[in-house]
């Protein structure tokens, strides 16, 4: 079952329930239970997409087509908690002289798998996509994301950027064991595979990720400054999530973001 928030103010619930954005509406879906299931497909025209799975939704999985529409503006953020295994596949067909920015990030714990698969897949002349990943693991958590440019060959013009970044935090908390107690020892895994399909030479196309594993270089400058590496994670941490919430327009969102990300690490 899915406890799903669905906000379009102004319109009706039957518009609602076509999960259309118009005249930069916006849309917020909170996932707080289990769900095993294919989701509606999206269109979007204009607007905010928000999607976040909380902590308290123990599995996930998700199979959706999200289609941006021909001249569309769109913004996404999609946030991923949950307490158990997340499943999550989004396609996304992207129409002529539309711009989708599209920001992800997500945080496993304990002993979460979550793997994530998207597809951005531009089918008309003039369109611009950047699609950002960022995923946070720790103690024994796995993940897997794969992303997939695909440039149609009647998609001349396109410009399209994807970066994927993930970060290996070791065990939540940062806790040093004491004197005597044999420490814990993280087993965390993370991989990012993005893609190039192009059909079309006359377009721009690029693709990045890297694996970090969030120890001593990538601490460095926090810790010169005095601060002990559980607080020099923590606030690295804080920053990632507040780059990621600072321009979604829902201030009730991204309080609850910020909570949840507070609590997997404290």
């Amino acid at each position: 079952m899915t406890n799903t928030q669905t906000v379009i103010p102004g319109e009706s619930a039957g518009w609602r329930r076509r999960f259309g954005i118009q005249k930069k509406k916006a849309i917020t879906e909170v996932v707080d239970k289990d769900s095993k299931s294919k989701s509606g497909d999206i269109t979007l025209h204009q607007g905010q997409y928000v999607f976040l799975l909380t902590d308290t939704a123990k599995d996930f999985t998700n199979e959706r087509t999200i289609t941006i529409g021909e001249g569309a503006q769109v913004d996404i953020f999609l946030c991923y908690f949950g307490s158990g295994n997340v499943i999550t596949r989004n396609h996304f067909k992207i129409k002529a002289d539309s711009r989708i920015s599209e920001r992800v990030i997500f945080f496993a714990t304990g002993e979460q798998q979550f793997s994530f698969d998207e597809k951005y897949e531009f089918t008309g002349k003039n369109a611009k996509g950047e699609f950002v990943i960022n995923g946070l693991v720790s103690d024994n958590a796995k993940s897997g994301c794969a992303g997939n440019i695909i440039i149609n060959t009647g998609a001349s013009g396109t410009d399209a950027r994807l970066e994927m970044s993930s970060y290996i935090l070791g065990l939540s908390g940062g806790s040093v064991p004491k004197s005597g107690v044999e420490p814990k020892i993280s087993h965390a895994r993370s991989e990012m595979v993005p893609s190039l399909e192009i059909k079309n030479n006359e377009v721009k196309a690029s693709h990045a990720a890297k694996t970090h594993n969030l120890s001593g270089d990538e601490l460095f400058y926090l810790s010169s400054r005095g601060l002990a590496p559980a607080e020099a994670k923590r606030l690295f941490i804080e920053g990632l999530f507040l780059e990621f919430v600072k321009n979604i327009d829902s201030k009730d969102v991204r309080e609850k973001i910020l909570t949840i990300s507070k609590k997997r690490y404290e």
